[in-house]
């Protein structure tokens, strides 16, 4: 997503612009793209799809047409996440077996959204679009499922429950007073993940606001 702003902020992407769709990032079952008979797609709808339904066909093709894993961790370098590296697409089961899995932390992630939050990632208007590509995430599940309503959320979560992973990354605002907080977990049992999610963002959410 920073990538694609930053593109878009140095001229070389625009929202509107039509992106070709091949049959090869297609990622079948997972999220709406794979199932639409579309050869072209604009980057503002790959953003949403991508963001706020997690759709793994809509990652691939903004990753080819970024120019490519090389392209992609050269933002990562320039963001200073140093132990965040993007080795191979969405489901790529091939390169999973060969060892090339995608690797982050929760300090990484952590320290790109108190970042985004102060808008100090690519400055406004970038970071406010970022902001509202989070705040409409359609996956309300996890760490926000049990948060009083009155509260803003931007998040994003993280999903392979093949591998037992479940991920959850939040900035939790009310008022003037916000925290972050970041769940990465793996090699675990989905319904004690989600809810152990659960309880730490209610339990945060209380600690802070009260």
């Amino acid at each position: 997503m920073i990538d694609t702003f930053h593109q878009i902020q140095t001229g070389r992407l625009k929202l509107n612009q039509l992106v070709s769709f091949p049959k090869s990032d297609r990622v079948d079952s997972t999220g709406e793209l794979a199932n639409q008979a579309v050869h072209q797609v604009s980057v503002s709808e790959l953003l949403k799809l991508m963001i706020r339904n997690s759709d793994n066909s809509a990652t691939n093709v903004l990753i080819d047409h970024l120019g490519g894993l090389n392209i992609v961790n050269e933002e990562i370098r320039r963001l200073n996440c140093n132990h965040t590296k993007l080795q191979r697409k969405m489901l790529d089961y091939q390169a999973l077996q060969s060892g090339k899995d995608n690797l982050t932390t929760s300090k990484d992630i952590g320290k790109i959204l108190v970042r985004l939050y102060h808008h100090h990632v690519l400055r406004n208007p970038y970071d406010s679009a970022m902001l509202q590509l989070l705040r409409h995430n359609a996956n309300q599940s996890k760490l926000p499922a049990l948060i009083n309503q009155k509260s803003v959320i931007y998040n994003k979560t993280g999903e392979f429950p093949q591998y037992g992973v479940q991920n959850d990354a939040a900035i939790i605002k009310k008022g003037n007073q916000a925290f972050i907080v970041v769940v990465l977990s793996e090699n675990g049992v989905q319904t004690k993940q989600i809810n152990a999610m659960q309880q730490l963002g209610e339990n945060l959410y209380t600690i802070i606001f009260h």
